[in-house]
């Protein structure tokens, strides 16, 4: 794992060969720990991350989507949990955030953090609230997808309310930055998003 940030070792062009070479392996959506008073907890974090490096559990990390109940908290405390992430990880394992937010604006905010910090790709789920058809849910990718150089895996669940089309997911991996899609709708549409 180089100690060189993704945005140095690979450009928006390239980074789906990039993500072909390195986005290997087991990675884990990790939860986000908090403390009785419902702040972040961020020792409990880093030690979670530590537990999982040191017993050489993953090959990358996956922070900040569901399973970091996102949706609970502030722009801040996201970007904080970044921060933890990406210092237990750099130079062992790689990182994906997931930035995915219903202010477009903000989710652009939390991917501009997520290249500074050094993170290696990021994640968008769909969009989960105001967003009613395929043309929305486009511009919604492709807002965040031509502001930022690093390699974006969409991640395609009904858990929003919103399930994208093999066709829309077809036409979102065009944008030249997409590297994958985490689909998790039934197999017979798996097997058409893969076709």
């Amino acid at each position: 794992m180089s100690l060189i940030p993704a945005s140095e070792r690979y450009s928006r062009s390239n980074a789906r060969s990039y993500a072909r070479a390195n986005l290997r392996g087991i990675w884990g959506a990790i939860p986000y720990p908090f403390t009785p008073d419902d702040e972040l907890d961020a020792q409990g974090l880093r030690s979670n991350i530590r537990y999982c490096i040191d017993n050489q559990l993953l090959d990358g990390i996956y922070c900040g989507h569901f399973m970091s109940e996102f949706w609970a908290l502030t722009t801040q405390e996201r970007k904080q949990a970044a921060e933890i992430v990406v210092e237990e990880c750099r130079g062992k394992i790689p990182v994906m955030i997931h930035v995915g937010h219903t202010s477009v604006k903000e989710s652009v905010e939390l991917a501009h953090h997520a290249e500074q910090l050094g993170a290696d790709y990021l994640a968008v789920g769909n969009p989960y609230t105001m967003a009613y058809n395929d043309e929305q849910i486009y511009s919604y990718f492709r807002f965040i997808s031509d502001r930022t150089s690093l390699g974006i895996l969409i991640t395609n669940t009904g858990y929003t309310g919103v399930t994208l089309s093999p066709e829309l997911v077809s036409r979102l991996a065009d944008l030249e930055n997409i590297v994958g899609v985490k689909n998790s709708p039934k197999m017979p549409h798996t097997l058409e998003t893969l076709r």
